[in-house]
């Protein structure tokens, strides 16, 4: 965080408040534990009306608790880097510099902190890296005081490190399931690809190709696994000189699907693996939440996804709008996106999904539309499944609003369990069927996750009693699961059916045991926040500057849940999965977090793969935007929403929360 004795002082009037000012930047690496790191940040990161020639103070707003050592701070030309992950052609670009008479570019195959090996050194401002694997390039430049006997009159820094990863090989999932060969994606760094065959996951894998781009197709064998990797043979091609990673395995399996059994979640055939699904959530693609799209303080001006989109169907039309929201849906996780998820880890995805995008309802909870357009869940559906990622469809905006809160789709909406008006659950019925209906073939989806956090079933003018809430979720769940299971609806008897309790302090007395309902191949989902007061918890606020007091707090709330757990989960039978929570800035109580999950063998998505720019570990990347770039939804024209959407894409403009991914992935891989 930057400070300067112009805009951006202490207690300047006009600047945002401290935790959201634009001079807040990320450091593109994490601060490595026992070893020294260059963190450095590009002044062109700054505000416009930053006085960089007035710099006052440089604070560090966001860390884990620890002693940090400061050797060097300095202001320096050093060249930028450039890496386009999204360009799997292997180009690497850097700044030219007036006055440089030579680039030094170096490559570590090992990491970010070297061993480095040189791979170009001359007038050029460009490389391109046929590399099959992940490597690192960082590069510099020089200034000559005699050309001729090459003496250095002067030399930069080395640039900070970029890490390059080729786009990776995938099989074509659609294509072996619906023609029954094996397909698979072409890369440009190799000219010969390997194809292999095994009958379970873990192998032996025997290989069954070896040659170029589909010269002919490859017919796959029911029940068998498939991959695929780019390789470079020797000069003689007696041997294999590089390889690409292989590509998730894919099962040529009709029958693949993920089911309980018993407390634990495994594929239902492919030799019934046991597996826990660990990810994250997309939130903010589907269903907008303002904070997550332009932050705290336009809250109280677009205070939901509802005035949003009435917004801009106001000023520019139903059709309009709807391009408008296509694009920004189309930008916001593009396929990019899912090759970062694939390269963390990442086996599952949870997609919280509004009605609106399926269909739109009339003020009277009846359909206006004429058929659900599945169009935009598709495209999301079809990327996990090229990259062997599980999909969790959740319902976070259902018909009517589940609740008062914001991220229900509209603000004290709350009309799905009013009990008078019973419009909006039949529509939630339907909804789910045609969902089903529409999914029940595929085995990339994980299951159905019916309502997000149902509050509003502790709506007093509803239900007298919150066990007459419960009740009345209970009955609702019931008739969405019979109509997903019914022959003569969705006819879908094989997904995994997931049910949220109402978050509180008695997450498992808001379900019932599954064989009360005769409920089969369910998982329940919990979500744990430990927030002041989580409904009468004693958890700290969502500071940074807690540390100290945020751990012990954050371990007795999730020890209270394990021991409830303990109580329940042997009785009820079901798998369980954790599918919000956050660490709340503080490492270690990430990692307490994780490790019971671990030991408990629960799934889990944290919140959220993207959010706005500020302090937080609310996402694993944040949005760069500041506040000239956000969307104005009140003024902006098509033309100029159209063009700021495009600053919100991952690769481009947003930055990695280095230091929580670096948590995170541990525990996905």
């Amino acid at each position: 965080q930057f400070f300067d004795n112009g805009q951006y002082t202490e207690n300047a009037t006009n600047a945002r408040p401290d935790d959201q000012r634009p001079n807040l930047i990320w450091t593109q690496r994490a601060a490595q534990y026992g070893q020294w790191t260059q963190l450095a940040v590009p002044f062109s990161r700054l505000p416009g009306d930053f006085d960089l020639t007035d710099i006052n103070k440089i604070q560090f707003r966001v860390y884990w608790p620890g002693t940090y050592y400061l050797d060097d701070i300095r202001a320096a030309k050093q060249p930028k880097l450039v890496i386009d992950p999204a360009v799997s052609s292997g180009s690497i670009l850097w700044d030219s510099f007036i006055g440089a008479s030579v680039y030094t570019l170096q490559e570590s195959t090992k990491g970010p902190d070297g061993p480095w090996v040189a791979v170009y050194s001359g007038p050029r401002t460009t490389f391109t890296t046929t590399r099959l694997r992940k490597s690192w390039f960082r590069v510099r430049w020089e200034t000559l005081s005699n050309s001729i006997q090459n003496l250095v009159a002067f030399q930069s820094d080395w640039s900070d490190a970029v890490a390059y990863r080729p786009q990776p090989v995938l099989i074509r999932k659609s294509l072996l399931f619906s023609q029954g060969i094996v397909d698979w994606m072409f890369v440009p760094q190799t000219g010969i690809y390997e194809v292999q065959e095994a009958s379970v996951k873990t192998g032996p894998w025997t290989t069954i190709y070896r040659g170029g781009f589909r010269i002919s197709p490859i017919a796959a064998n029911p029940g068998k696994w498939y991959r695929v990797r780019g390789i470079k043979l020797s000069s003689n091609g007696s041997a294999v000189k590089e390889a690409a990673a292989w590509s998730p395995a894919i099962a040529y399996d009709p029958a693949a699907y993920i089911t309980a059994a018993g407390d634990v979640l495994k594929t239902k055939k492919a030799k019934g693996t046991t597996i826990i699904l660990k990810g994250v959530n997309l939130g903010n693609f589907s269903l907008l939440e303002p904070w997550m799209l332009l932050g705290d303080a336009n809250r109280n001006i677009y205070p939901d996804d509802w005035t949003i989109r009435n917004l801009l169907e106001s000023r520019f039309g139903s059709n309009q709008a709807a391009v408008i929201l296509q694009n920004y849906r189309n930008t916001y996780l593009q396929e990019s996106d899912f090759n970062t998820l694939l390269n963390l880890g990442v086996n599952f995805v949870r997609l919280p999904i509004h009605y609106r995008d399926l269909r739109e309802l009339d003020d009277n909870g009846q359909w206006v539309d004429l058929s659900f357009d599945f169009s935009a869940i598709d495209r999301i559906v079809n990327f996990c499944a090229d990259r062997g990622i599980y999909v969790l469809l959740d319902l976070h905006g259902a018909p009517g609003g589940q609740s008062n809160e914001f991220h229900s789709g509209q603000i004290n909406s709350n009309k799905l369990f009013d009990p008078i008006n019973d419009s909006y659950r039949q529509r939630t019925v339907e909804l789910w069927q045609a969902i089903a209906a529409h999914y029940r073939d595929s085995t990339t989806i994980a299951g159905y996750d019916l309502i997000n956090e149902p509050f509003g079933v502790l709506t007093p003018a509803y239900y007298p009693t919150p066990q007459a809430g419960y009740q009345a979720l209970w009955d609702l769940y019931h008739r969405i699961f019979t109509a997903i299971r019914n022959p003569a609806g969705a006819n879908d008897p094989n997904h995994l059916i997931v049910m949220e309790g109402v978050p509180g302090n008695n997450d498992w007395d808001t379900l019932p045991e599954p064989s009360t309902f005769g409920w089969t191949n369910v998982m329940y989902q919990f979500h744990f926040y430990c927030f002041t007061p989580d409904n009468g918890g004693t958890c700290p606020a969502d500071s940074l500057e807690t540390p100290n007091v945020q751990y012990p707090a954050q371990q007795a709330f999730i020890d209270g849940k394990l021991a409830q757990a303990s109580v329940k989960q042997p009785a009820y039978k079901v798998p369980v999965m954790i599918g919000e929570f956050s660490g709340f800035h503080n490492k270690a109580v990430w990692d307490y977090y994780l490790t019971k999950f671990k030991k408990k063998g629960w799934s889990w998505a944290m919140w959220s793969y993207k959010a706005h720019d500020y302090p937080t570990d609310w996402g694993m990347y944040n949005h760069d935007g500041y506040n000239d770039a956000l969307l104005d939804f009140s003024n902006d024209s098509i033309e100029e929403l159209i063009r700021k959407i495009q600053a919100y894409d991952t690769l481009k403009n947003h930055s990695a929360n280095a230091s929580l991914n670096n948590i995170l992935q541990g525990y996905f891989k």
